[in-house]
């Protein structure tokens, strides 16, 4: 029988300093230490799952003691300084004392991570243990290093797999496994313990050695940068020096897409994105709203803005993404209406094909009801008729052009002040701009979303997000 454990990281970070490693040396283990991985599955034993039976646990855990296979993903590695207070220092010194912390860990893919092999038997007891020690196993490495893990019988998977080598051999990531005839007191003792007996190393443990592949420069470039032209969405964080309010999502939008333009322009000498633009190369607008939505977020409802995504229904390729790569400020002047901030921090974080992958905006659905996060703007001046009449036929007309014709009742959102949104863009006038209005939307059926119409709905403007599926943004 073939065993295989399958840890993965879903936030992506591995904290773990080998045996024998100063903290501040700034290496990672990486994979994880098959030593590492029975003692994070014995304390889950003695924490989690202390109902199970010892002899049982015992008997699983000296199953898995052998050196097993192991296939870990790529990554990179980085390191984060910190200076901490030490002892000495005192509130208020001029001169505070601080010691240096490096914080070193690997950076993988979220959702992936490292599986380990055994070719063990296991009869039915046994395998019921370890299905529930590895299922509550929290984390693997340091405290951060949050993990899934599953176990499952490998059929026919042959290929990724590395096999340990001996010491000796001097080639490969030197790692810790479990001595043999296995020991579980050994493989429990503390660290102080084992410190105050004068060991270097723990007395159940030996050195082996995997042949994983080299760090990569940059995992989460490696992640982010497409090979096929089919990219809809990508997803950059904001920061600054003081906070963007949510109100200036149309500003944020207009200065993301001219930076945008610009690398592209640059980089392709003076042409022209279509998606970025809106225009065909003959200067004609695009039919079906196809080109770039710029999409300022306030992430966690604070009122800030966090977050923006370029979301593209027609797709761009590797070129745009590169151009979008490529933005690192955005740059405001006193016009814009941005008080004291002058420039936005901008870095790409993420790109792909499915808008839902973004994170929990709201913005996909599928869902009922929908709620204004952005005012909406009505593209007709309102007749001698009802406001409710006016949104209606104009929201409709909206949707059915996007190609939603679902039946809908519609609510009138005046618990927050529309009107304080900036509703003008940066050509125009103070007295352009456009009346805006919040609205609750409660469709017949459920509607997939994003939900982004009216006037300026490529910059933000016209925004919904669903309320029954979401708590909040």
């Amino acid at each position: 029988m073939t065993i295989v454990i399958d840890v993965t990281y879903p936030f992506g970070y591995v904290h773990a300093t080998p045996w024998g490693t100063h903290v501040n040396e700034g290496v990672v283990e990486w994979p994880p230490s098959p030593w590492r991985l029975l003692r994070g599955l014995a304390a889950t034993w003695y924490a989690r799952c202390h109902d199970l039976d010892g002899e049982v646990v015992r008997r699983v855990l000296a199953s898995l003691a052998g050196p097993p296979a192991v296939r870990a993903a790529p990554r990179c590695e980085a390191s984060i300084r910190s200076y901490l207070p030490d002892e000495a220092h005192r509130s208020g010194a001029a001169s505070p004392s601080t010691d240096l912390v490096v914080d070193a860990f690997a950076a993988v893919a979220p959702g992936t991570g490292v599986s380990y092999r055994w070719d063990v038997e296991l009869d039915d007891d046994a395998r019921a243990t370890l299905d529930r020690l590895v299922d509550r196993l929290p984390y693997l490495g340091r405290a951060e290093s949050i993990c899934e893990a599953a176990v499952r019988q490998e059929t026919d998977d042959p290929d990724g797999w590395v096999l340990p080598k001996p010491d000796g051999s001097g080639t490969g990531r030197r790692t810790m496994v479990a001595r043999l005839p296995f020991d579980l007191d050994a493989l429990c003792v503390s660290i102080s313990s084992m410190r105050g007996m004068g060991q270097l190393r723990p007395a159940g443990a030996e050195w082996i050695r995997y042949d994983v592949a080299p760090p990569v420069p940059s995992a989460s470039r490696i992640e982010r940068r497409p090979t096929a032209a089919d990219v809809h969405v990508a997803r950059f964080a904001l920061s600054g020096r003081a906070p963007v309010s949510v109100r200036r999502t149309l500003v944020v939008a207009e200065k993301m897409r001219s930076a945008a333009m610009s690398q592209f322009g640059r980089m392709g000498n003076g042409e022209a994105s279509p998606a970025f633009v809106g225009r065909d190369p003959k200067g004609q607008m695009l039919k079906g709203n196809r080109h770039a939505h710029w999409l300022p977020i306030d992430a966690d409802d604070d009122g800030l803005l966090e977050t923006l995504v370029v979301w593209v229904p027609g797709a761009i390729g590797a070129n745009e993404v590169a151009a979008l790569d490529a933005i690192r400020h955005l740059e405001f002047h006193g016009g814009d209406g941005m008080g004291s901030v002058r420039r936005l921090s901008v870095a790409l974080e993420w790109v792909g094909q499915n808008l839902g992958e973004v994170g929990p905006c709201g913005a996909v659905g599928p869902s009922r009801s929908w709620r204004s996060v952005t005012p909406f703007l009505p593209q007709r001046h309102r007749k001698q008729e009802t406001l409710e009449a006016h949104l209606v036929d104009c929201i409709g007309r909206e949707l059915r052009a996007r190609g939603t014709d679902v039946q809908f009742d519609l609510t009138v959102e005046r618990a927050t002040s529309w009107g304080s949104f900036r509703r003008h863009r940066s050509g125009e006038r103070l007295a352009s701009a456009r009346p805006g209005f919040g609205v609750r939307l409660r469709f017949d059926g459920e509607v997939d979303g994003p939900i982004c119409i009216g006037q300026l709905s490529h910059f933000g403007m016209g925004r919904s997000r669903s309320t029954n599926n979401v708590a909040r943004e």
